[in-house]
């Protein structure tokens, strides 16, 4: 059976704070959907630079991904430079606290996982123009 949970995060502003909440429905530790919500206007928002945490694992060209944001991270985008790859989900929404796991499938089948790790980018609204 799913369990849905919520978490309110607090990210300071030069002006007031700015909250964003995220839920999420969850199948065990498998996140079946989720949803952020900004109470502020979304170019009011001060985004982070979250720097994830990245682990994968597995291998045969089955391989699970686990991002660890040390922020709120909206509209996150994955790709690897020169391989590719297909994912179970992708543009998500990532909150702080809140490990996400996601699948991916790789053509080739022997790619170690320091050339994966290497080659990943995770790419989010804070990345917008910079």
């Amino acid at each position: 059976t799913a369990q849905a949970t919520a978490f309110l995060n607090t990210l300071p502003h030069e002006y007031y704070d700015e909250n964003n909440l995220h839920a999420a429905l969850l199948d065990g530790e498998t996140e079946l959907h989720s949803e952020c919500i900004l109470f502020v206007l979304p170019k009011r928002f001060s985004y982070e630079d979250a720097h994830p945490e990245v682990s994968i694992l597995g291998d045969a060209g089955e391989y699970t991904l686990i991002l660890s944001p040390h922020a709120f991270m909206q509209s996150v985008y994955l790709y690897f430079a020169d391989i590719e790859a297909s994912f179970s989900d992708n543009f998500l929404d990532l909150t702080r606290n809140a490990p996400v796991r996601i699948r991916f499938t790789t053509r080739k089948k022997n790619i170690p996982i320091e050339t994966l790790t290497s080659k990943l980018r995770v790419l989010s609204v804070y990345n917008i123009g910079k």
